[in-house]
């Protein structure tokens, strides 16, 4: 297979997948059980293919290019539409209802090829199409008024939309298809919306259905205006004003609207930043100092020498909407290319500095809890979001109601070098090497001594009631905390059902509320410890001498030792020949599977193996490392890098390429196809 390139348009419907190419040529991959993929068949394909006519001639000229959840529509370069998919209520606009497994054209009343058309747009099952006199056509199921055409009445040809008045709409000059609803924006910066309204998407005010064009509002009843930018989501909006402000009202669940709620809005109101201001200067000229504030932070403009081609509005800036990438802009600054390519890599660029400098990437920078997230800011603060009931954002809130749909400010924590997430609890290290706790407490696992929730950051404390310090790295599991000191030792609170604590004994009534030494099991301290990481009840060390050592929880053979009995003191991985595995440099632990990659590059792994997820192309379990093998069972090699999923893993070779295998219900290991794979193999695009 050969990369797909050279595309310029992308559009997703509900299981298919579409590309525009510079070519003009399009081409579709996925779901094709209503003639989706337009190449004459009802025939799922994981590959890409080009859109064909009847003759199997490639279709051609082709310059936007739209996808419904079943259905798709192309326009080509003479302004005419082509229409292919599910035809139900005659979302194609060919006058029928039957499904195309080929395109066709869309035709006007008169059934002729319509005509004159300058931008398109797909909702779930209707479609809209937008004519170069201004005025806006829309045929399909019509149930909630989304055809806006005055009328409940589903079309199986285009129909003008039009106003409370009953005349068509006109002078607009961009439009845009929700699931259900419709909306277009007039070249003077009003916008006006139509169709179903039962989580506010028309922002009227109302929750009721429109099945006309009238124009949307914000809080205070006032028109909305001066709009440049109109972005339609499923069921909800957004509208962007000149002078950069950004609105959005509908479905607000999941914090989508950006406003510091996940209620529903039936009217526009403004997107918010993490101070709960205004967002300013969406898609404007930056100077900077994008929020105003005197200070370099998140917010604002990366500074960038205004000669690269990033600079597109000539300030001397790389502003945050000019930044579609990192690979593309190129550095003069010789230490933040910390890999001498010439090239500013993701890995390169810290976010809201005040000058380029060198930001290596490190796991411990960002943390992905159960169902929050943390992230260090340059600054050294710290920013939570998501599911808060325990305090785990550690902004002094907690409850059903205190959930943040964008990111806040940890309340105090400064100077922090390293983040922790485990189900519901949180970790930060300060650069003194004092460890901070928030959130879930209910076995111990902040380390203050006490069982109580915390919304604010609480020092970890040792027994004596002295703050926990030394620490040079922090790890959670999820209900337990592991933290490494600078003399090697490692130490361990929290949940301890599984013995994921390392203290010889298992079971709720050994959870401890202090940290705790880890020992072996002549209850000697475990010292030479360089790296740790923790899984859900099992814990891992890593020795200076290239050792691994796990304990706890060891169902399938998780530690890899050979067992599946749970270990209440660390045990070390074995190989083969039940000797410590040796030369360990990385360790990447995914649901009750462990992989490990060698100093000579190679990797090995253990645990379950259902999905072909250890990679040696068996379902087998083994309680032992094993190498991961290639399609031609030859033992990977040149490694670079490792992660793992839930049931999938990918590589990175030192050369660049991605190798993947495992669990592939989804696509995950983007081959081309949804089978599982035993056996690592390249990544394909």
């Amino acid at each position: 297979a050969s990369p797909l390139s050279g595309i310029v348009a992308i559009a997703a419907g509900r299981y298919h997948s579409v590309a525009l190419a510079a070519d003009g040529t399009v081409w579709t991959w996925g779901y094709n059980g209503n003639g989706e993929l337009g190449d004459g068949s009802t025939v799922n394909n994981p590959v890409p293919q080009r859109l064909g006519d009847s003759n199997g001639e490639p279709i051609t000229a082709i310059v936007a290019i739209a996808a419904g959840w079943n259905h798709n529509l192309a326009l080509k370069a003479d302004g005419r539409m082509l229409a292919w998919g599910n035809n139900g209520s005659g979302r194609l606009g060919d006058g029928t209802s039957t499904n195309r497994t080929r395109a066709r054209l869309v035709l006007d009343d008169g059934y002729r090829a319509l005509q004159g058309i300058i931008a398109i747009a797909a909702g779930s099952d209707h479609s809209q199409a937008l004519h170069q006199d201004g005025y806006v056509l829309s045929w399909g199921y019509n149930n909630y008024g989304q055809l806006g055409d005055g009328t409940t009445d589903t079309h199986y040809l285009p129909q003008w939309v039009i106003d409370a008045a009953g005349f068509p709409l006109i002078d607009i000059v961009a439009i845009g298809a929700g699931i259900e609803h419709g909306a277009a924006s007039t070249s003077d910066g009003r916008l006006f919306t139509w169709g179903r309204n039962h989580v506010g998407q028309l922002a009227d005010g109302s929750w009721s259905d429109r099945s006309w064009a009238a124009s949307a509002k914000d809080s205070a009843g006032d028109r909305l205006t001066d709009i440049i930018g109109l972005y339609t989501g499923g069921s909800h909006l957004f509208a962007q004003q000149r002078d950069g402000s950004l609105f959005g009202w509908g479905a607000g669940s999941d914090g989508r609207l950006g406003d510091g709620s996940t209620w529903n809005q039936p009217w526009a109101v403004p997107a918010i930043d993490a101070d709960q201001q205004p967002l300013a200067n969406v898609g404007q000229p930056g100077s900077g100092d994008a929020d105003g504030d005197g200070e370099p932070d998140a917010t604002d403009a990366y500074p960038l020498d205004a000669r690269y081609s990033t600079d597109s509005d000539g300030d001397g800036l790389a502003d945050g909407w000019e930044l579609t990438g990192f690979s593309d802009l190129a550095t003069a600054d010789e230490i933040t290319d910390s890999d001498g390519d010439g090239v500013l890599d993701g890995d390169e660029f810290a976010h809201g500095s005040d000058a380029l400098m060198p930001a290596p990437f490190t796991p411990q920078v960002i943390a992905a809890g159960g169902y929050h997230s943390l992230a260090i800011r340059v600054d050294g603060s710290v920013l939570a979001w998501g599911y808060n009931n325990y305090g785990q954002l550690g902004d002094g809130s907690s409850g059903y109601y205190a959930d943040q749909a964008y990111p806040r400010a940890v309340f105090g924590l400064t100077d922090i070098i390293a983040v922790a997430a485990g189900e519901q609890h949180s970790l930060a290290l300060d650069q003194a090497g004092q460890v901070w706790a928030f959130g879930h407490n209910n076995e111990g696992q902040l380390g203050d001594g006490s069982t109580d929730n915390a919304s604010l950051p609480t020092a970890v404390m040792d027994e004596s009631g002295v703050p926990f310090d030394g620490v040079i790295a922090i790890a959670a599991g999820d209900d337990h905390s592991l933290a490494l000191k600078a003399d090697g030792t490692v130490w361990a609170w929290g949940s301890n059902d599984s013995g994921q604590l390392g203290t010889g004994e298992s079971g709720s009534s050994t959870d401890r509320l202090y940290p705790t030494q880890l020992r072996d099991a002549n209850d000697e301290p475990i010292t030479g410890i360089v790296a740790i990481a923790a899984g859900s009840s099992q814990s891992f060390a890593l020795k200076a001498d290239g050792r691994l050592l796990g304990w706890g929880y060891n169902g399938y053979g998780v530690l890899g030792d050979d067992t599946t009995t749970n270990r209440l003191h660390p045990v070390a991985v074995l190989d083969l020949d039940h000797r410590p595995l040796a030369g360990i440099a990385e360790v990447a632990a995914g649901s009750n599977f462990t992989l490990v990659r060698l100093l000579d590059a190679s990797v090995q792994a253990f645990g379950r193996n259902n999905y072909g997820q250890l990679g040696d192309g068996t379902t087998r379990n083994h309680g032992y490392p094993l190498p991961v093998v290639d399609m031609g069972f030859v033992p990977i090699g040149a490694i670079g890098g490792l992660a793992a999923g839930w049931r999938h893993v990918l590589a990175m070779t030192t050369d660049g390429r991605l190798l993947s295998w495992g669990d592939n219900d989804y696509g995950q290991l983007g081959d081309g196809g949804w089978s599982d794979r035993y056996r690592a193999a390249g990544v394909i695009d």
